[in-house]
């Protein structure tokens, strides 16, 4: 059986965290260990988790950070320093289905299809529900308007797809990760650099059914706004639009710069197109942006970003 490692990371979570956690015990397969990596908590989360680490013994494993990291670098550092066959994500606050990590198992390696050495990454939909697990939409990529299928390594420089707390990726990806010394500050979300670096080296795929309730309440950092709010909060914001996607634009020359070493020379010549975007002239930007095929999901987003480029 092989080894998975759930990087559960945590801030103040005591509400929900028990109720994750034994979402993940429930689960139909066994060979794995819940790394709980907490970021200062505050309230009763650790003594918690150490009181669930007792009674299931060998399953839980506690990190403390020394320093707060955020919750982006709080992911990455414990995945990079944490030896397993495959990863998962896991946020403190969501409920996972009991078949959870055996059906993202067995998709992973339909899609290895016997070499592991190729870095591979999937992810699945989920059941958005509210803080008491009713149901509030059955699909949070159709509630987002997000084209999940979609994850080649263009469409992943331009858009996120993947849903964290769905994630599993392979040792090769978590090499390819802590391959690099110090990772920039600018990486916008830890499952998107993840993203970036299978889809660059490896594989994406998505599995089309949901693994688990991805809750939402007020202290969520990261929720399912849904596709309508987005358009409503962004479509005369057009000053934080411009901050967001030059963010995508830095974001793609910080991957150049960290596996230049790596990358073929087509993916060398694409990224340092992409990369310089926005050191060019505004009609110049207008035009490549067409032309290069820079695309999100959805005809709003698109024209809100070619109005704003």
């Amino acid at each position: 059986m092989s080894q998975v490692a759930i990087i559960l990371a945590t801030y103040n979570g005591e509400k929900y965290i028990q109720e994750q956690i034994e979402s993940i015990i429930n689960n139909s397969y066994t060979k794995y260990t819940i790394y709980v990596c907490d970021d200062g908590s505050t309230d009763k989360t650790p003594s918690i988790v150490n009181g669930l680490k007792d009674k299931y013994k060998d399953k839980i494993v506690f990190n403390a950070n020394d320093i707060n990291r955020g919750g982006l670098a709080n992911f990455l550092y414990w995945t990079s320093q944490i030896e397993a066959d495959y990863y998962m994500f896991c946020d403190q606050d969501d409920v996972w289905y009991e078949n959870k990590i055996q059906v993202s198992l067995d998709f992973i390696k339909s899609v290895e299809k016997g070499n592991s050495d190729v870095p591979v990454t999937i992810f699945g939909d989920a059941n958005v529900v509210d803080e008491r697990l009713d149901l509030l939409h059955e699909s949070f990529f159709k509630n987002e308007n997000l084209d999940a299928s979609k994850c080649s390594f263009k469409d992943l420089l331009m858009e996120n797809k993947l849903l964290g707390c769905t994630v599993m990726f392979n040792r090769r990806t978590q090499e390819l990760l802590r391959a690099v010394d110090k990772l920039p500050e600018n990486i916008r979300m830890h499952d998107w650099w993840i993203g970036l670096i299978a889809s660059t080296f490896g594989k994406v795929a998505y599995y089309n059914q949901p693994l688990l309730m991805y809750r939402q309440h007020g202290n969520n950092q990261v929720g399912a706004n849904g596709y309508i709010e987005y358009i409503m909060k962004n479509i005369f914001n057009w000053k934080e639009q411009r901050a967001q996607l030059y963010a995508i634009f830095s974001q793609g020359e910080s991957f150049l710069n960290c596996y230049r070493d790596l990358l073929t020379d087509d993916q060398i010549e694409y990224l340092e197109e992409f990369s310089s975007f926005y050191k060019r002239g505004w009609i110049s930007r207008k035009i490549r942006f067409i032309k290069n095929g820079y695309r999100k999901t959805g005809i709003m987003r698109n024209l809100g970003m070619w109005l704003v480029v």
